[in-house]
């Protein structure tokens, strides 16, 4: 255990030597961040709740190369964001304590218990202070977005019971606040932190993990912190104004009625060992298409707010998916959804992060499934990329489609922004 935690390290330093060599000292501020945090993952979902989660303690650590923004740069984006820092590094966060095991009234002759294992993510985070004072204290909050590969997933002879964990590559989110204290070159910082673990509903079974914990760390800075300035700069913005913006997306999820039904169907029999094993160990990747049609106003240069239509065709939805016994004839029109979303947008130079909270206005499948597509509401989140050309009113980039915060759906978005003009 010791000496595979090691190797990504060595790994890791690597890189961090590289970035250092390749980023001038003289004209940016760079550190080098170390952290541990220690919590426990949440039991979410009605399964772990009732007897599947058994323990639930797990830790993690990190190492990332930080850069710190400043007013030298000249960036409004920088400035209007208080002067935020980027960090890219490698969190190994360890679940081998997390142990799983459902066997309802001990009908299942199932003799051993299921771990979730190690995570190794590779992340980038964006983090903003909105607190800063000249004595060294500061208050600020944090976001992440990450890859991360699991030692330990589903296997329906090995690991019967780990359905947070379905897959070798999951996609990782985080959110945290943070007070830290700086003397000199080095600067201290405590913060809670949540997590969130899963591969955006693309293999199945596929519930995610999500961890609370309280972490700390330390930030070593390469040159005088002194030296950095952070004084605010009023660089005009002249392009605020509504736009209209079209998004084609293109998605793809696991079958999740498919898992179920494969997974209901075997009789837990303490006399048949083999048929207690839950369903297959691969499921059909199903493919979806979804249609946005945004009305944003940009009233700041960080942010655009709006409404916008969704349409969406799941060409499979009269196949497995539907759940519930079907009387006659099997409907057609369960392969398109519509919903009226609110949209928000964070810019920060090409890069942003867009979210939106929807209500289903025609969604037919909610008579016919027993999974999570029966719920009203749903939610995207992802980043978007605009690339240099056409005025910079092409984007791509990718979204987590999902249901009360349960993964649905992972997507590949293109978009066009048509601005208005007088």
């Amino acid at each position: 255990m010791r000496n595979s935690l090691l190797r990504p390290s060595r790994s890791l330093a690597f890189i961090l030597l590289l970035c250092l060599y390749l980023c001038p000292s003289r004209t940016s501020a760079q550190a080098i961040e170390a952290g541990y945090a220690k919590g426990e993952v949440l039991k979410f979902d009605q399964w772990l709740i009732n007897d599947g989660l058994k323990e639930e303690s797990a830790q993690s650590f990190w190492l990332g190369y930080v850069y710190q923004t400043h007013a030298k740069e000249n960036c409004g984006y920088a400035s209007d964001f208080n002067y935020p820092t980027f960090t890219f590094g490698l969190s190994i966060s360890d679940f081998n304590k997390v142990t799983l095991r459902y066997n309802p009234q001990g009908t299942r002759p199932i003799d051993y218990t299921s771990r979730c294992g190690t995570s190794y993510i590779l992340y980038g985070s964006f983090r903003r202070t909105f607190f800063r004072t000249r004595s060294g204290w500061s208050a600020d909050y944090r976001l992440g977005n990450g890859i991360g590969y699991n030692t330990h997933i589903y296997n329906r002879y090995t690991n019967v019971d780990n359905l947070m964990l379905g897959s070798r590559l999951s996609v990782y989110f985080d959110v945290a606040f943070a007070l830290s204290y700086r003397y000199r070159q080095c600067e201290f910082f405590v913060s809670p932190e949540f997590s969130h673990l899963s591969n955006g509903g693309v293999i199945r079974p596929n519930k995610g993990i999500n961890k609370v914990s309280i972490g700390a760390g330390m930030r070593y800075y390469l040159q005088s912190y002194d030296s950095i300035t952070f004084k605010r700069s009023h660089i005009p913005f002249e392009e605020k104004g509504p736009y209209l913006n079209i998004a084609y997306a293109s998605g793809f999820r696991g079958s999740q009625g498919e898992w179920l039904y494969d997974a209901n169907r075997y009789i837990w029999n303490k006399n048949d060992v083999d048929n207690v094993k839950y369903g297959k160990d691969g499921y059909t990747l199903c493919y979806y298409h979804l249609l946005s049609t945004d009305f944003m106003y940009r009233y700041a240069r960080r942010y655009a707010s709006g409404v916008g239509i969704d349409a969406l065709y799941e060409p499979y939805n009269t196949y497995i998916e539907i759940q519930q016994r079907v009387t006659g004839k099997r409907p057609n029109q369960v392969k398109w959804s519509f919903g009226l979303a609110a949209k928000h947008e964070v810019f920060f130079r090409r890069l942003s992060m867009k979210m939106s909270i929807g209500y289903y206005l025609y969604r037919p499948i909610n008579k016919y499934s027993n999974t999570t597509e029966e719920y009203p509401f749903y939610e995207r989140i992802g980043l978007r990329y605009n690339l240099p050309v056409l005025n910079d009113c092409i984007s791509v980039g990718y979204n987590v489609y999902a249901h009360l915060t349960k993964a649905y759906g992972t997507e590949l978005v293109i978009g066009f922004k048509i601005p208005y003009t007088k």
